[in-house]
Order: C-alpha cells, then sequence, then structure tokens
C-alpha cells in the first residue's frame, strides 16, 4: 500500500474559533471578552440540547431533511469568522450525557460528514490543514474520482479517495471524498464525506469497480448526496 494519512476533526476547528476569538479579545479586551464567553456558553447549551443542534445544523446547512442514516452532532458559528458542521450516524445523547462523550468517535461509527466555512482572511488552506491535531484518521490509498459538480447551490470540485477510516481501534475500508465548495461570496467552503465500501475488508488489496457505485466516488451519488444541502444560503 501507498498509503498517506488524511485526517480529520471538528475540534482544531474549535480551537481555532477560539484562537481567533481571543486575539479579538486581547484588542477589545472587555466587549470581546463578553462576547466569547457568551459564545462559549451558547455552544455548551446548545450540544446539550437534540433540538437546538438540529436547528443549529439545519441553519448552516439550508436542508429540509438530512440524507438518510446522518444525525446532527456538533454544530457551532463563531460570529463573522466561521460556522463548522458536523453530522455522524449515531444520533448523540441530550443534557448531561453528552458529558460521556470524549471524541468524534463518539459521533461516528463508520461514516461521516463535516462542513467547515471560513472568511478567507488570506490565510494557506493546505498550511491550515497541515497543522490540524487530528483524531479521527484516514489513510489513502489511491485517488478514485476526480471532477467537478454543481451540487448544493454551488459549484463543487472533489477530490474522491480509497483507503481506511480510522475511528478508535476499528479500521473500515472506506472512501473519502474532499470538496472544496465554490459560492463566490469571499468565504471558503470546504467538506470532507466518508462512507464504508460496502462488502470490503480491512487490508483487502483489490477494490472492484462496481463496489465503488453508491459510493461518494459515484458522482451520481455525490451530487443526490450534496442536493440534501443549500451551502450558499
Amino acid at each position: 500500500m501507498n498509503g498517506s494519512p488524511s485526517k480529520y476533526t471538528v475540534w482544531h476547528y474549535v480551537g481555532c474559533g477560539c484562537a481567533i476569538l481571543l486575539v479579538l479579545g486581547i484588542l477589545g479586551v472587555g466587549g470581546c471578552f463578553w462576547m466569547l464567553t457568551n459564545w462559549g456558553r451558547q455552544v455548551e447549551s446548545e450540544l446539550k440540547d437534540p433540538e437546538a443542534r438540529a436547528a443549529r445544523a439545519r441553519s448552516l446547512l439550508g436542508y429540509e431533511e438530512l440524507p438518510e442514516g446522518y444525525h446532527p452532532g456538533i454544530s457551532f458559528s463563531v460570529p463573522w469568522v466561521m460556522d463548522v458542521v458536523i453530522l455522524g450516524d449515531r444520533e448523540l445523547p441530550a443534557g448531561e450525557d453528552m458529558e460521556r462523550m470524549h471524541g468524534e468517535g463518539d459521533l461516528f461509527e463508520e461514516r461521516g460528514f463535516i462542513f467547515f466555512k471560513m472568511r478567507a482572511f488570506g490565510m494557506d488552506r493546505e498550511n491550515f490543514r497541515e497543522d490540524m491535531d487530528l483524531e479521527v484518521d484516514f489513510e489513502a490509498e489511491e485517488v478514485a474520482a476526480e471532477g467537478e459538480v454543481e451540487a448544493g447551490g454551488a459549484t463543487v470540485r472533489y477530490t474522491a479517495e480509497l483507503g481506511e477510516t480510522i475511528i478508535g481501534t476499528g479500521r473500515t475500508p472506506s472512501v473519502s471524498v474532499e470538496l472544496e465548495i465554490d459560492c463566490g461570496d469571499g468565504f471558503f467552503r470546504e467538506a470532507t464525506w466518508f462512507e464504508p465500501i460496502p462488502g470490503a475488508e480491512p487490508g483487502q488489496e483489490e477494490i472492484p469497480e462496481e463496489s465503488l457505485t453508491n459510493t461518494p466516488a459515484d458522482e451520481a451519488t455525490l451530487r443526490e448526496f450534496l442536493d440534501h444541502f443549500r451551502f450558499c444560503s
């Protein structure tokens, strides 16, 4: 295998948002400290309330209903800076039970969707991704498909890779597709969608092409999935 690690998580986005707000806080001390405190309380409150989590995810992704098997996970906004939405295939608990969560492994069984929107501020996206300290991993082995589609109300460039998703101690042969979502409005939007390959076993060297039908490597399936959302709303 010629695997190169391609990892993803939501917690680095939280840290990035807090760092940005901390800088703003240093510049504007009182008002920004108040904003940071209230933002943190709002995020914590929404995480413990399933209806609030769903409402936040719906407002940021603009969907009427989620794709089958997906549930609202962690969603939050840093005012004027960025939005993050994470959808998993596990329904999260409510209230104080959320305290038992330890990371993304509690959000995903074997599939998920992570969406990230941020005002560019001249940042280098490649360096930003490389500097992430990540917990849910994807070991890429080969590119299965790449191209561009009109979906979700946006122009979406995609690269789908075959490999294995690592969640906790489990490894699942998967397709992971990296998405660059263009709305032409001064924000950049990126997303990762990963799903298992039906019938594939960990360590399997050859994946039949027909096994990729109805996975993120299938452009028709990709377009159908993304059309649940309205990224530019």
